[in-house]
């Protein structure tokens, strides 16, 4: 099932690009997701084997616009 994420909580966008998987860096095993609002700086990023993590820090929020 494809997670729904909130828009982004500074501008209000819809176009959102993540959930993204980074699995290395550098040398070194560390897989972390990420997601970008494509309208406004705004962005996170949460380590984890799993997208479940960011899913609930993004929709887990105040939004400010």
């Amino acid at each position: 099932m494809e997670k729904k994420y909130k828009p982004c909580p500074f501008c209000g966008s819809n176009d959102l690009e993540g959930a993204h998987l980074t699995e290395y860096i550098g040398d070194t095993y560390l897989p972390v997701w990420w997601i970008e609002c494509k309208s406004c700086p705004a962005h996170m990023s949460v380590e984890g084997e799993t997208d479940d993590g960011l899913y609930n820090a993004w929709n887990k929020r105040i939004n400010v616009y």
